[in-house]
């Protein structure tokens, strides 16, 4: 048997206030698409300029995401999909799902 779940609404003073906030994060998530071109590119560059170290048959996508992809965009305080699309908004065509647990290599495959 199914159990109804009764909606909660919030108040119309939170609700007026806290929608275009919402909108506004909405727009700035959905905005942070990258091109292939961009994704190849920070591949590249691993090993060399970004994370020196990099092995691709070793390091997970957690490695990079905390060796390389953290501390380059925390010196502009952005998300990585910002500095390699340097600000323009992009809307992806496409969705890329990953697993932290697996080759970073993988996944840009």
């Amino acid at each position: 048997r199914f159990l109804r779940r009764k909606c909660w609404k919030r108040p119309v003073e939170q609700t007026e206030t806290a929608e275009p906030l919402w909108h506004e994060k909405v727009k700035d998530l959905a905005s942070r698409g990258i091109t292939l071109e961009a994704l190849l590119g920070f591949y590249r560059r691993l090993g060399s300029e970004i994370m020196p170290h990099y092995k691709p048959g070793a390091h997970r996508t957690a490695d990079v995401v905390r060796r390389a992809i953290i501390p380059a965009s925390k010196v502009k305080q952005c998300a990585l999909a910002t500095l390699l699309m340097e600000g323009k908004e992009v809307y992806p065509g496409k969705m890329v799902t990953h697993n932290w647990g697996n080759l970073f290599r993988d996944l840009v495959a």
